[in-house]
């Protein structure tokens, strides 16, 4: 089996005991780096896209990675035969859209929190809140799946003199 079904299969499955309906992974890392470090590369880890910018979206039927127009074809590419879509994304056509679209009232949306911002949280709790959706943003379901994840790097930033 495809690397990447698998790990999208054990996450749905775990996405099942949690009582998740859906799940969100931003491209980030706690500090909101502009280049994340290994251990952040979760998209890339699940879904196999390399690209520096994309959020998943996924759920028990559907596993969707929005990115824009600079990433389109490289998603094109890199998502092909692991259970992903590619979902180009807009103003107009975002995962929170979809999400609000399709989940129906009392759902649950799950989050590792300390990936999002906090108003990025904020936002998205408020939106979801609007439509009886409810925000889990203590939700990291990737941990226990990613077994041989590298050590998230905490040395001190090198500045220059």
């Amino acid at each position: 089996m495809n690397p990447h079904k698998h790990r999208l299969a054990l996450l749905r499955k775990s996405m099942k005991q949690a009582k998740i309906d859906a799940y969100i992974i931003p491209m980030s890392d706690p500090h909101l780096s502009e280049y994340i470090p290994d251990h952040y590369k979760i998209i890339q880890w699940l879904c196999g896209f390399s690209g520096s910018a994309g959020t998943l979206l996924i759920t028990q039927t559907q596993a969707n990675l929005y990115t824009d127009g600079r990433y389109w074809l490289q998603a094109q590419k890199q998502l092909q035969g692991t259970g992903f879509a590619l979902q180009k994304m807009s103003r107009a056509h975002t995962y929170t859209s979809h999400i609000l679209s399709t989940l129906p009232p009392s759902s649950v949306v799950g989050i590792d929190g300390r990936i999002f911002s906090l108003q990025a949280k904020a936002d998205l709790d408020s939106q979801l809140r609007e439509h009886s959706i409810s925000l889990n943003p203590h939700c990291d379901l990737i941990s226990p799946l990613w077994d041989d994840r590298p050590h998230p790097n905490h040395a001190p930033s090198l500045s220059t003199p």
